[in-house]
């Protein structure tokens, strides 16, 4: 055999190395990253498929997202949504998309029973500079409520801001985040306007409840 077959089948033989060495790092990666998610501490995620790859990002099918410890306040809740979409980009790093089908969240009650909350389509795309932000307004709730939030996020996920408008929203949900001021009469359906803005990790929330009626208003 020539040299030159030789040397040939010797770069041939380091490629096919490299090749496999490369995918079972990537299937490792992959497998790791998507461990790590669905083992955080109070949280619970399942799905039933996904789609894409480390460099693009992920379409994940029938995804149920539990939160099952309560978490400043908030009762242990279960996000549901056909679909769950989040692209990025490599170079350099941020996101470039996160989208989702019309979803539930369910908010568990002191009682045992919960309390449903539809959450309509929506998509955050590149807006402003370094940002995500909805088009649109996405619902949420019954129709009744006359809720609307509008988000956007920071393309490298380290910043949230995020509005959200109530024109009637359940008193006995309030009643789970937190208590009103002595002496403040909840009606049954109240008016809402939160801000929420920080890191992921800890959002803070500020706004204002509102008895339609009489217009007495509170803020937290």
């Amino acid at each position: 055999m020539s040299k030159g077959k030789k040397a040939l089948i010797w770069i041939a033989g380091i490629i096919i190395v490299l090749v496999v060495i490369f995918a079972t790092a990537y299937v490792l990666v992959e497998k790791k990253i998507f461990s790590m998610l669905s083992e955080q501490p109070g949280v619970k995620i399942e799905f039933s498929a996904k789609t894409g790859n480390l460099f693009t990002g992920y379409t994940i099918s029938d995804l149920t997202l539990k939160q099952t410890q309560s978490r400043n306040d908030v009762p242990p809740t279960v996000f549901t949504t056909p679909r769950l979409t989040v692209h990025w980009k490599l170079n350099p790093v941020g996101l470039t998309e996160i989208s989702w089908d019309e979803g539930n969240l369910a908010i568990s009650l002191d009682n045992g029973g919960s309390e449903d909350i539809m959450i309509g389509e929506g998509s955050l795309l590149p807006g402003e500079a370094g940002w995500l932000e909805s088009k649109t307004d996405i619902d949420i709730g019954q129709i009744a409520w006359g809720g609307a939030l509008s988000v956007k996020i920071r393309q490298k996920v380290e910043e949230v801001k995020a509005v959200v408008d109530f024109n009637n929203f359940p008193s006995r949900l309030l009643s789970l985040f937190g208590e009103q001021p002595r002496g403040f009469i909840l009606p049954e359906m109240v008016i809402v306007e939160m801000e929420l803005d920080g890191p992921p990790s800890n959002l803070e929330a500020h706004g204002t409840v509102s008895d339609p009626l009489t217009r007495r208003s509170y803020r937290f």
